[in-house]
């Protein structure tokens, strides 16, 4: 099989080979570099194997490296043994790194980390380091008498959940070769749906015989529908294959004309036509000249939806969104634009007491340090950050129309967030719906007397690393999110008062601690807490293991 692809591994592989190449000789033992001067205290040696989590198998060449007061690496030999010497601890970082693998944490979703904290004192050597081998998904992509369909993008995507929040994004791709075959490499365990590119020609626009009936290969999904809704997920265990083929089919394609209004004197404008999830940019061919407001578009049968976004000047936005119900050639469609006004996000700030001025100095106004995020809750659409303006107590944003989940954090110690509110709406709670020419501001107020929180996780009569989510209970939106240390101990400044449920969890980062519905399968083993004003409160939470 003939084919051409490109991994997440093909930047690591490349230094791989480069640090295989000049540690060939000393494979299994510990690599000399330029070191700082020792730390005093005891010295370890960190030794074990590397094996394959799914086999049981030794993986040689892997790369494994401590972090501590000093750095150690060496390769795993033959039988994936490895030996570093003269580790000063007792706490360090340690990985195991090998192309074609995945740390386990890397496995469980969200933003996995490859780096483990170790305390050498209860650690005890020869470790065991099981490696997760990586899953692939090949196959062939065909069109009509079963021929191979050549150059085609093929992509893998899948749902994934960053800092506590659901999005879809694309994992890896490949393209077909002269024989229709791809391979897509590098992929984590879990649920992937795979969608090929489209074709409609060069001569799209323009076909020879004007009765004859313009066709062309639409982007598909797996196995062969052309919608996301109706797409098979692919599970994909670790170290696993998936074997498929797709017949793509040519399907009837009509021309869609129109014009579109509002364009001004020497403005540009982004079109894009739609009618599925797999693709950011516009799977269907659209054709305008300039400035001009005339459009032609190809699109298949069935409900699509046409998008307009002037570009340029960034605080005159226009927008306009139309749906389209094509049965066969639709002319004079008909798109007026609509001013997309910036959404002001004006900060108030309320003292309590005088500023400290040492504070001041060093991190500016407390309204300075507030940003703001809205993400969409369709989740398949990428988040949007506030600009900011000269006086830095305003800030504007852009956002097309839709449903958002505001989220505001400031960086001040001393000061927290204490309302979010646009209009009547209480953006702490409720979701903000933008419609175009709404310029309703949003209105952030932070008041001085904070709190904070200083707490220990433990697990059993030790503490425990730990990533530690607050819920306030008149706002669950304001969830704040910290993580302990491995000996278990945490402080959060910048708290509001008030009620919170407080989540400690061994492990997170493919939790969707943004949902409260997701919070509230672990509301049973969260731990109440009241935060005073201008107050240190102290908490011990137990910690909620999600790990085996």
């Amino acid at each position: 099989m003939r084919c051409k692809w490109r991994t997440p591994h093909s930047v690591l592989i490349t230094i791989f080979l480069l640090m295989t190449t000049a540690a060939h000789a000393q494979s299994g033992r510990s690599a000399s570099r330029s070191q700082p001067p020792p730390p005093d205290g005891p010295k370890y040696t960190l030794s074990g194997r590397v094996v394959n989590s799914e086999t049981g198998d030794p993986i040689p060449n892997a790369l494994v490296q401590v972090t501590g007061a000093r750095v150690g690496a060496t390769f795993t030999d033959r039988e994936g043994r490895f030996e570093i010497p003269n580790v000063f601890g007792p706490k360090v970082m340690f990985s195991a790194r090998k192309p074609g693998f995945f740390d386990e944490r890397e496995t469980r979703g969200g933003d996995g980390q490859s780096r483990t904290t170790l305390d050498l004192e209860i650690t005890k050597s020869p470790l065991l380091i099981k490696l997760v081998p990586e899953g692939i998904i090949f196959g062939r992509v065909l069109v009509e008498n079963n021929e191979p369909f050549e150059g085609v993008s093929v992509r893998a995507m899948h749902y994934v959940v960053r800092r506590g929040r659901k999005v879809w994004e694309a994992a890896a791709h490949g393209t077909t070769d002269d024989q229709g075959d791809f391979r897509i490499a590098g992929l984590k365990p879990g649920s992937y749906f795979l969608a090929t590119g489209a074709r409609f020609g060069q001569s799209a626009f323009t076909p020879p015989d004007p009765n004859e009936k313009r066709q062309a290969y639409v982007s598909t999904f797996y196995p062969g529908v052309a919608d996301l809704a109706s797409a098979a997920p692919i599970a994909l265990r670790a170290g696993g294959s998936f074997q498929l083929e797709m017949s793509l089919k040519l399907t009837p394609v009509f021309l869609v004309t129109g014009t579109i209004k509002g364009i001004a004197p020497g403005q540009q404008v982004n079109l894009k036509i739609s009618n599925s999830t797999s693709d950011e940019s516009s799977p269907f061919p659209i054709q305008r000249a300039g400035n001009r407001s005339e459009f032609r578009a190809l699109v298949p049968a069935g409900l699509s939806t046409l998008f307009v976004t002037t570009q340029g000047d960034p605080d005159h936005v226009m927008y306009a969104e139309k749906l389209l119900d094509v049965k066969g050639d639709t002319p004079n469609v008909y798109v007026e634009l609509s001013p997309l006004l910036p959404i002001p996000v004006n900060v108030r700030v309320e003292n309590t007491k005088p500023p400290v001025t040492q504070f001041t100095r060093q991190f500016g106004r407390p309204g300075e340090n507030v940003s703001l995020t809205l993400h969409p809750v369709d989740v398949t659409k990428h988040s949007i950050g506030a600009g900011r303006d000269g006086n830095r107590l305003t800030m504007a944003i852009n956002a097309p129309p839709g449903s958002y989940v505001v989220d505001v954090s400031q960086m001040s110690e001393s000061y927290y967030v204490q309302a979010i509110v646009r209009g009547a709406v209480d953006l702490t709670r409720e979701e903000m719906t933008v419609v175009a020419g709404d310029a309703s501001p949003v209105e952030i107020t932070v008041r001085d007397n904070a709190a904070v929180v200083l707490g220990r996780v433990q697990d059993g009569d030790s503490g425990a690393a730990a990533t530690i989510i607050l819920v306030p209970d008149r706002s669950p939106l304001l969830f704040r999110v910290g993580n302990s240390s491995p000996e278990g101990i945490f402080q959060l400044y910048g708290m509001a008062p008030g009620d919170y449920r407080v989540y400690a969890f061994d492990y997170a980062d493919d939790l969707e601690y943004s949902n409260p519905q997701v919070l509230a399968e672990f509301a049973d083993r969260s731990t109440h807490v009241t935060l005073d004003a201008d107050k240190t409160t102290r908490v011990t939470l137990n910690v909620i293991r999600r790990l085996n």
